[in-house]
């Protein structure tokens, strides 16, 4: 069972637990399900913000595709583990943006992960300012101390 919530201001909070088509031969998660998952609290994350799913991965005029990844891996999540994850942001630029993941068991760092997304117009995938009112939904996710860049 996934659920979503908002406890801690600036921060989105997501629950999951490991599912066993989540794990290598040694019953951790595998690397790969956590990028998998992060995107499932990115999905999440969007509708919380207010924007519905088609306005923001379907738009007709931009799309946010990611640039980059990163993870590090810190103490293993085995299959059955309840975790949340911490969604916030670490950096918010003029045309780009990245998430943070942070995978928590009983308050323990398990993992981090960032993904990095560029606004970009489907007409010629140039990239392009992020819009008005999608950087005011943000910007309250940016965290403290990381600078944002109109």
């Amino acid at each position: 069972m996934l659920t979503a919530m908002q406890l801690t201001p600036g921060i989105f909070q997501w629950k999951g637990q490991v599912r066993f088509r989540e794990a290598d031969p040694f019953g951790w998660m595998f690397f790969g399900s956590a990028f998998d998952i992060a995107h499932d609290c990115f999905e999440d994350f969007v509708t919380h913000l207010g924007i519905p799913w088609r306005d923001w991965f379907l738009h007709p005029e931009w799309g946010v595709p990611v640039r980059a990844t990163e993870a590090k891996y810190q103490a293993p999540l085995q299959v059955g583990d309840k975790f949340v994850v911490q969604v916030s942001l670490s950096h918010l630029g003029e045309s780009s943006f990245t998430v943070a993941f942070e995978f928590l068991k009983d308050q323990k760092l398990c993992a981090e992960l960032s993904t990095t997304h560029v606004f970009i117009s489907k007409a010629g995938h140039l990239k392009q300012p992020i819009p008005t009112q999608i950087r005011r939904l943000l910007e309250p996710y940016l965290r403290h101390g990381a600078k944002s860049q109109s």
